[in-house]
């Protein structure tokens, strides 16, 4: 017998530094025997002479072509399954910019792409996958021409993030309305869907947990940052609240502040010594970092964007308790359902002192029962639930 298939179809890519949920139920699936074709958003002549995402285009346009040319990447799984990449150019891409982020280009663009993305999808011999799983209204589209059941995979608030254009945040309520099953990852986005009469599925993030034990090195980034390190992993968008952070950092200079990830909002003008913004790393070293800290921290302004930050299930959350670590985080119904393992905060004053409290009521009980919990939220268990919800279309 086959393996069953699907195609994955996401705005982020399979392995990028910050590797994100859809990436990771590829994956799963993969581990339960599934072939997985990969797409993710595709490139174009705009992005590769954008000084922001040239150098990002130039690897994937050398990706597409070595897709063309029949070389793509297939990762393959002990359980027999696979996940294959598929890289493509778009001649016509929707994008924010004057004349493609139209609705005509949104309908469209998938069929001019090199190399085609139906005629791909036929010759790897994906035409019966069971369904098209994708995290962005970008390809409800395209789930239409492929001709099988669509699965959206529902994150974040996309009209709260500037770069998506009124055409996706229109075409969004179409995939509420259209898809074979919603699968939403936080309880708050459940309000979202309306009158909706199709199938819904509650589906949080999760967590490797295997990928957090074992003994790591320190990394060299660490070294010259003396402890104890609150760590934080993860974008630092305009959802960061740097009233916190820098109230904490002013309150406890003895305590050093280290921020992972890419940066994709303003700074504040000063940071004090103790906060160290060290950029974005490969998810593989995630670990090691964590492992040289002794706390993790989740700052999100739910304050000044109640609408993003409300509904979002963090995916550092469950890193952070995988690795053992204490954690202070911003308050949420998403985030209380992890009660027993994480400090809240509503003030900038909570935060700090709750940064303070959590290493100085640290225990190694308290670290295994984190452990614990997070090991019952694996990414694996989540794969299990999302091929039942599946196969069940």
């Amino acid at each position: 017998m086959s393996p069953p298939q699907v195609i994955v179809a996401s705005a982020h890519p399979y392995m990028p530094e910050m590797r994100l949920g859809t990436s990771y139920l590829a994956e799963a699936l993969a581990n339960r025997g599934w072939d997985v074709l990969y797409l993710d958003q595709p490139t174009s002549l705009l992005h590769l002479v954008h000084p922001r995402s040239s150098g990002i285009a130039r690897r994937k346009l050398r990706s597409a072509a070595e897709t063309a040319r029949g070389r793509e990447q297939v990762f393959a799984t002990p359980a027999g399954g696979s996940v294959r990449l598929l890289s493509v150019a778009a001649w016509w891409p929707h994008v924010n910019v004057p004349v493609f982020r139209n609705a005509f280009i949104l309908d469209r663009w998938w069929r001019h792409t090199y190399p085609s993305i139906t005629r791909y999808v036929a010759a790897s011999g994906f035409s019966d996958a069971r369904a098209l799983l994708f995290d962005s209204p970008y390809f409800h589209s395209l789930g239409g021409a492929l001709g099988v059941p669509t699965v959206y995979r529902y994150a974040d608030r996309i009209q709260c993030f500037p770069e998506v254009t009124p055409a996706l945040v229109d075409k969004q309520q179409a995939v509420f309305r259209d898809a074979a099953l919603v699968v939403h990852t936080s309880k708050a986005l459940l309000d979202d869907l309306g009158g909706r009469e199709g199938k819904t599925l509650y589906l949080p993030n999760g967590v490797d947990i295997d990928r957090f034990y074992g003994s790591w090195d320190e990394p060299e980034e660490l070294r010259g940052i003396a402890g104890p390190r609150i760590i934080y992993a993860g974008t630092i968008g305009p959802w960061f609240d740097w009233t916190a952070l820098l109230a904490a950092a002013q309150a406890s200079p003895d305590l050093q502040f280290v921020l992972l990830g890419k940066v994709t909002t303003d700074l504040p003008q000063a940071l004090p010594g103790n906060v160290h913004l060290l950029g974005a790393v490969p998810f593989a070293r995630i670990p090691s970092f964590l492992a040289h800290c002794q706390a993790g921290i989740i700052p999100f302004d739910a304050a000044a964007m109640p609408e993003l930050v409300n509904a979002i299930n963090p995916l550092k959350l469950y890193e952070y308790c995988a690795a053992g670590l204490p954690v202070v985080s911003y308050a949420s119904a998403e985030i209380e359902a992890a009660a027993g393992h994480v400090r809240l905060y509503r003030t900038p004053g909570e935060f700090a002192e709750g940064v303070k409290a959590v290493l100085a009521e640290e225990t190694a009980p308290a670290r295994e029962a984190r452990r614990a919990w997070a090991d019952g939220t694996s990414w694996r268990r989540r794969g299990e639930e999302l091929e039942r919800a599946i196969l069940a279309l």
